[in-house]
């Protein structure tokens, strides 16, 4: 899909993937065989794939991606920290559980 949009847009420098990290994936691998700067170049994709994650932490041309914790989802989180909640997978770190769940 990326090759075919490169091949038809050879400026094209921002590709987001909708659904999945896996067509993110793809474009990068896709952007580098053509030989066109990483530094140049934004993708990002949706669901915090293992590979995205990893691409992302080496500096590749995947530069984000998001995902929704479905275990959250639904419930309000409420804390006294003002620090905001957040997931660091990156750095190696985790979602503070800070959320109390209410029925």
């Amino acid at each position: 899909m990326a090759e075919n949009a490169l091949r038809e847009h050879p400026n094209l420098r921002i590709f987001i993937a909708g659904r999945t990290d896996d067509p993110g994936v793809g474009a990068a691998r896709a952007f580098r065989n053509a030989g066109i700067d990483r530094a140049e170049v934004y993708i990002g994709g949706m669901d915090g794939s293992e590979q995205a994650l990893v691409d992302i932490k080496k500096g590749t041309y995947y530069k984000a991606t998001a995902a929704i914790r479905l275990d959250l989802l639904g419930y309000p989180c409420q804390t006294d920290d003002p620090r905001p909640l957040r997931a660091d997978w990156l750095g190696g770190g985790y979602w503070r559980r800070t959320y109390r769940r209410s029925y």
